[in-house]
This record gives structure tokens, C-alpha cells and sequence, in this order.
């Protein structure tokens, strides 16, 4: 698993494969809040059908981009992102997120399609979040990348990194927090099926970061649960609680 988390957290440059010029879709909105919350880095909407969106140059395909982007927002059918995730690792991108839904959550033809999705993260080395995830938000540099109503919001940064498989609920802990309780939050990151970076390496990466004073996570299942103990142990050392569900 990739360890550069740094880089998926505060991209240089970001993809927005599936962009749309209807900004209250899903494939729209991404877009949309990363301009609207002023991300400081380069992006990259990616549709044939399209010359331009909210002023920003579209790209026909992955491999018509001026450079490699370090972050790749997958917004298109379930069918067609195996395809999409290998043009991402020949064109070398480190990470991912795929928002499509349509996978083990179903069920059937979905368990394969997932497990096709996980083959080729593993074989280009892709950081691949999700599928069936909300996206990521930096408050503290200002990276909104995903979609719903709580990315429309404005928040001061904090301290507290959070990691969540839901995305509806995760999101509703970190606005009720912020514009309720007072709790500011540094990073918010929904993983989804978790075919790729999990909860744990999540967790793990927000004991190392030095900004983060404390670390939530809601998790629904995990496949490496014996590590929970460990990732627990060296938060202890770092004084650095963990609230999870």
C-alpha cells in the first residue's frame, strides 16, 4: 500500500474523470467545490463532451493531460472503471478515488467488477479509495473533493482527523461537530468498499501526522482486524486518542 498519504491529502493536481457542466450532479459538483473553496493546485476536468467547464479547460481523456495528476476523481458508470483505473496507471497516477457505486454492495456481477478493480490498483500501484465512496475533504488546504451538501459548507480547520466507510454519516459527524459542537476538523476521508487504503492506513497515517490531535473513525468491517490492536498501541505511544464505532 502506498504510503504517501501527504500527497493524496493535498494534491498538487487533480483529475475529475466524468466531469460534468451540470453542477448539481454528482459528476458535477466535485468540480464545482474544489473551484468554489479556491484549491490552490492544478485541475483537470476529463470529458469528451465538453471543451470547458466553469471556465476550466476539458480534457478529451486521461492521456491528453499536460502531466500527471497526483489525485483522479472517478466519476462514471461502474462498468467503466476498470478501464478508467488502468488508463490512471499508465499514465502513472498515484491515487484515486472512485465514487462509482454498483460493486460488492450489491452483490452478483458487482463482486467481480470490485475484485477487477482491486487486481489493477494492486498491479500500477494506484492508492485506490472507495468504490462506493463520498470523497475527501482538507479543510486546513482547502481540498473539497467529493459531493453533497456538506462540501458546500465553509469550515475553520482543527485537529481532528476523521476516516469513514459511510459517507452520509461520517460528513453529518464532521458538520454537526464543527458548526454545533465546536470541534474543528483537520481531514475528513470516506473509504467505501475499501479495495485499496483502508480505514487502518488511514488511522495509521493521522497518528504520524503532526497536526492531528485526535483520530475518529467509523468502520463497518475490516479485513485485517488483528491490526486494530496495533494501530491502537502506537496511537497510545503518540498520546494521540482514538474514538471509533
Amino acid at each position: 500500500m502506498r504510503k504517501d498519504l501527504e500527497r493524496f491529502f493535498n494534491p498538487r493536481s487533480v483529475a475529475i474523470v466524468g466531469a460534468s457542466q451540470d453542477l448539481g450532479t454528482i459528476s458535477g459538483q466535485p468540480l464545482k467545490h474544489l473551484e468554489s473553496h479556491h484549491y490552490r493546485g492544478k485541475l483537470f476536468p476529463v470529458n469528451p463532451k465538453y471543451q470547458e467547464i466553469l471556465g476550466v479547460k476539458c480534457y478529451a481523456s486521461l492521456e491528453a493531460l499536460p502531466e500527471t495528476p497526483d489525485l483522479a476523481l472517478i466519476l462514471i458508470n461502474a462498468a467503466r472503471v476498470a478501464e478508467m483505473l488502468r488508463q490512471c496507471g499508465r499514465k502513472g497516477v498515484p491515487y484515486a478515488i472512485i465514487f462509482s457505486s454498483g460493486y460488492s454492495e450489491v452483490g452478483g456481477a458487482g463482486v467481480g467488477l470490485q475484485r477487477e478493480l482491486a487486481a489493477i490498483a494492486g498491479e500500477y500501484d494506484i492508492g485506490a479509495v472507495g468504490p462506493n465512496c463520498q470523497g475527501m475533504i482538507n479543510v486546513a488546504d482547502r481540498v473539497f473533493a467529493g459531493f453533497g451538501s456538506v462540501f458546500s459548507s465553509d469550515y475553520d480547520p482543527g485537529g481532528v482527523s476523521m476516516v469513514s466507510q459511510s459517507g452520509g454519516f461520517g460528513f453529518s459527524v464532521m458538520n454537526l461537530a464543527a458548526k454545533d459542537g465546536g470541534l474543528n476538523f483537520r481531514q475528513m476521508v470516506t473509504t467505501g468498499n475499501e479495495i485499496g487504503v483502508s480505514s487502518l492506513d488511514f488511522i495509521d497515517y493521522f497518528i504520524d501526522d503532526p497536526q492531528t490531535a485526535i483520530i475518529i473513525g467509523y468502520i463497518e468491517g475490516l479485513k485485517d482486524a488483528h491490526r486494530l490492536l496495533e494501530v491502537g498501541r502506537r496511537a497510545l505511544e503518540k498520546r494521540k486518542p482514538i474514538l471509533a464505532w
